[in-house]
This record gives C-alpha cells, structure tokens and sequence, in this order.
C-alpha cells in the first residue's frame, strides 16, 4: 500500500473555508465521565499535513448547530492573564500526532509556561474515535484566532487584529499590511537612533519580538521564521490595568513539529547555527529583516537578546528540565506513539508485534535525540550567537549564592539553587541585571562578594567568572 500524495493541493481535503465546514457531533470523554456532548462544525486543519491519512481539525461552536461555546475545563493549566481557568471556547484544534515531531509542540508549550511575551495554545493529550474507528493519538488544544486572543488577555475579539503566516487571520485586512509596511521600512532605518528605536517601541513589544526570534533560534526551529508565527494586537481602546491592550503588535509561535533535534532542510542539530538560518531566510517577511537590523545595530536591543538567550540556556531550557519531561514522555507517551504508528504506518511491516516494538522503540530514539539536542546545543549556539554579532565578550561564569531566606532573579528568570548556590553562563561586558526577593517575612540585607550593595536591583558587568552574594534575614 502507497500512501498518496497531493503535490498539487486539488484534493478535496485541501479546500478550505466555511463552505467546507460539515456539522459533526462531539463527545469528549474524561477518565470514563463524559465532560462534552454537543453538535459542532468540523474542519480540516492543516498546510502540507493534509496529505496525510490522520488528518486534524477545527471544531466550531455555532448557534446553528444548538451551542455557540464549547464549555470544558480540560486545560487544566490555561489561565487567562488575571490567573483565571479558561473553561469556554468558541472552537477548539484536535491536532494529530502521527508520528513523534508532533509531539514538539507540547513539549514547547511545557516549557514556554513561564515566558509571558510570546503567545502559545495550551493543549492535552487524547485519543481520537472519527465514527466509532480508532484514529489514533491526538491534542486537543485551543484555536488560535480572535478568540483565543479574547480568552487569554481579556480583550474583545472585535477589537483584536491578528495575523498568522504574514496574513490576516481576524480583523481588518489593512492592519496586516501596516505591519508588514512598518518591518520593511524600520529594516533599513537607522535603529541606534534613540528616536526610531522608541518609535519601534511604541510600534510592537520588544520583549515579545526578542522571545518569538530567541525561541525559534535556540529551538533550531527549521520550518520558520515568516512561517509558523504571527502577530496580534489590540485595535480598540485602552483597557484600564490590561497592559495587553496598549495597541502594541505581540507575537505568537506555534507548529514547532521541525525542531529540538528533527532534522528538516539543513536545521535540526544541536550544532545548527541558526542565526545564520534566520539572515538567509531574510527574503522570506520583512520582520526578518527588521528583526537583524535591530539585533545588529541597536545596542539596547541586542544586550537583552544576548542576556535572554543566555537565560534559555541557564534555566528555560536547561538539561535538567528537559530530562525531567523526556522522563515522563517516555511513560505517559510511547505506548500511545506505537498504537498509532501500526493505526497509520502498519502497511510498512509484516509482523505487527515487531511493527509495535519497533513504533515504541522509534519514540524512545526520538526523546534521547531530544535530550541529547538541549544537552549540548549551549556549547555552539552561545559560540554562534557571538561569532555572529561580533560580541567583544567572553562566555563566563556567574555565581549566585543565597544566605538567608530568599531568591535572586537574574535578568528574566529566578533560577532554582542547589545549597543555596546556582551557576550560569553570561557574557562579559553585557550587563546583567539582578534581583533580591526575601521571602515572605524576611528582609534584603544586601550585596556581597563581587558587589558591595544594599539596593535589591542592579545591573553588574563582569569581565571576568565572579561570585555574587544574596544575604537575607
């Protein structure tokens, strides 16, 4: 059996729009008690994965078809930006994970939890039954459209703009364009001019464009950037204490199936250099350019891309956490990829016994590779990352230690210590900035070792590895 390939897009599972929506009924069942019971409308979902057999889809909650929302509460970890449960959606994703690259984006999503800059779907785990038949391993995750915006950050959706693969997704078709107008003519401006750069400031939010690029650059994301990201904001008034409605373009990452060591193209390894990636894809949307005329020429700027990539390295995508999701993946997970590896590919094997084995054992290989691929991507990404700005610096070692009862935040990211002592990787002559956080009922004492201080915030350029000293009382 030949699985069959559509090169052209004219297959009927490649049309797309409202007039290929079909009405569906849904039950989601939760440990045995059904959670959801209700007629949707159903899609297919996709760009080249619509080729293959486990197809995923939209659901949409409409009027017409008895509720216009869905209401669950599997997302048990989907908090809107006041710290409240999303439990109603307008249409909820059930992506399919046909093979282990699929399961990337949960990985991700697990580790993206505490960056709260870049804008990504939650999702769950399940298993899909289309017509009583076994479909296989499936997410069930948000949508990503105006309102999953809505849900998230507490805007009304007919104010948002978004735009996915540098095309409008929700709201007016010019604030697209504007967008990509404004990267391409702030890509040739003068960016250390502090009048542009606040200019580019008020435009979008840095911090949210430094975690999109720092993200897909660490991750040796090779199916991206112009691809698989997009970018939203709000085109309405204010909201008084929101600071997501300030009007300022955000961004959004998503798809991350062809990365965390999945060779695609010539990316994948843990030894890519991505940075040169990104300049060679500077063709493919103006943001990539505007993205390297600031990283390249705008000192503000690229101090706290080089100090956050760094935190990636120290903290957000450390080995030890990664290990610590490779662990559980391998018991929550690999029985899963075998059962649906012999549901879609049992046509490549005689002895489905030895398909299932080998199905299972494929996965395993794919999470080593993983670990493998965060173990060592710090050694050569931080050497490109230098090699390809030019930095002066060297790549040194900063000593944290904790006297008394308290924590110390560097930069974007409050690093857990072993006895009271944690080290990271920084450069030289990049400023730092740290942090004292006493504990509840205690106090900041102040600074000792490198620095002689009492102020709970500094910033510290070290020339050299040194030790800083948090005391608590």
């Amino acid at each position: 059996m030949q699985m069959p390939f559509d090169k052209n897009g004219k297959c009927n599972y490649y049309m797309k729009g409202s007039e290929w929506e079909r009405e569906a009924h849904i039950t989601i069942f939760n440990k045995g008690d059904i959670v959801v019971q209700q007629n949707i409308g159903i899609r297919i979902k996709g760009a080249a994965t619509r080729n293959y057999p486990s197809k995923s889809f939209n659901l949409y909650a409409r009027k017409k078809y008895g509720k216009s929302r869905i209401e669950t509460d599997l997302l048990k970890d989907n908090f809107d930006i006041n710290g409240n449960l999303i439990t109603s959606y307008k249409g909820l994703t059930i992506r399919s994970v046909y093979d282990e690259s699929r399961l990337r984006d949960k990985i991700g999503s697990e580790l993206f939890d505490s960056r709260k800059n870049i804008t990504f779907t939650k999702m769950k785990p399940c298993v899909l039954f289309l017509n009583g038949e076994y479909w296989g391993f499936y997410l069930l995750q948000e949508k990503i459209d105006d309102d999953f915006i809505e849900n998230k950050y507490l805007i009304p959706s007919d104010n948002i703009a978004l735009s996915k693969d540098n095309q409008i997704e929700d709201g007016p078709e010019e604030e697209s364009i504007k967008f990509q107008e404004f990267c391409e003519e702030y890509s040739k401006k003068d960016v250390s001019n502090q009048k542009i750069y606040d200019e580019i400031k008020n435009f979008m939010d840095i911090d949210s464009l430094i975690e999109l690029y720092g993200t897909g650059i660490y991750i040796a994301n090779g199916d991206w950037p112009g691809k698989n990201d997009g970018e939203w904001r709000n085109i309405g008034e204010k909201i008084e204490g929101n600071k997501y409605s300030d009007g300022k373009w955000r961004f959004i990452i998503y798809d991350l199936d062809y990365s965390m060591g999945i060779r695609f193209r010539q990316s994948g390894s843990f030894d890519f250099d991505s940075f040169s990636y990104v300049q060679s894809r500077i063709e493919r949307a103006p943001i990539n350019a505007f993205f390297l005329n600031l990283l390249k020429n705008n000192t503000e700027f690229k101090n706290k891309f080089v100090n956050i990539y760094c935190d990636y390295a120290n903290d957000i995508y450390h080995i030890s956490k990664i290990n610590k999701l490779v662990e559980e993946y391998r018991d929550e997970y690999s029985e899963l990829m075998a059962d649906t590896g012999l549901r879609w590919w049992g046509w490549r094997i005689e002895n489905k016994l030895e398909g299932y084995a080998n199905y299972k054992s494929n996965f395993l290989k794919s999470l080593d590779n993983m670990s493998n691929f965060f173990e060592q991507r710090p050694k050569f990404t931080l050497i490109h990352m230098k090699e390809f700005l030019g930095l002066k610096g060297d790549i040194i070692d900063l000593n944290i230690k904790v006297k008394g009862k308290g924590k110390v935040q560097i930069n974007t990211i409050i690093p857990e210590t072993k006895n009271d002592e944690w080290t990271g990787k920084y450069f030289s002559r990049i400023p730092i900035n740290i942090k004292a956080i006493p504990n509840i009922g205690y106090n900041f004492k102040g600074w000792s070792g490198y620095i002689d201080s009492i102020q709970q915030n500094e910033e510290v350029i070290l020339l050299e590895s040194q030790t800083i000293i948090a005391n608590f009382d």
